[in-house]
C-alpha cells in the first residue's frame, strides 16, 4: 500500500466514527426532545422526530445491514418534505 492510500484510510477511520457519534447525538436530541440543533437544520427540517429516527437508522444501517438504512432514509426525506400538523 503506497503512503497516499494509507493516509486515505487513516482519515477515513477517523472520520467515519466521528460523524456516527454527532449523527446519534442529534438523531436521539431529535427524536426524543423534537429539536434539533443547529440554525442551517432547523430551517430545513419541518419534523424532527421523523428526522431523529431516520438518521439512527441510517446510522444503524452504517454498521449492521444496509436494509435498515433504506426505510431510515425515506424518514430523512419526508422529514424535509412533510408538513407539521397541529
Amino acid at each position: 500500500m503506497s503512503a497516499a492510500a494509507g493516509l486515505m484510510a487513516l482519515a477515513v477511520l477517523a472520520v467515519l466514527p466521528a460523524l456516527a457519534v454527532a449523527g446519534v447525538v442529534l438523531g436521539v436530541q431529535a427524536a426524543l426532545f423534537g429539536h434539533i440543533s443547529g440554525r442551517w437544520l432547523r430551517r430545513r427540517v419541518r419534523e424532527p422526530r421523523l428526522w431523529g429516527a431516520g438518521v439512527l437508522l441510517l446510522i444503524a444501517g452504517w454498521f449492521t445491514a444496509a436494509e435498515i438504512a433504506v426505510p431510515g432514509a425515506g424518514l430523512v426525506a419526508s422529514a424535509y418534505a412533510v408538513t407539521a400538523r397541529s
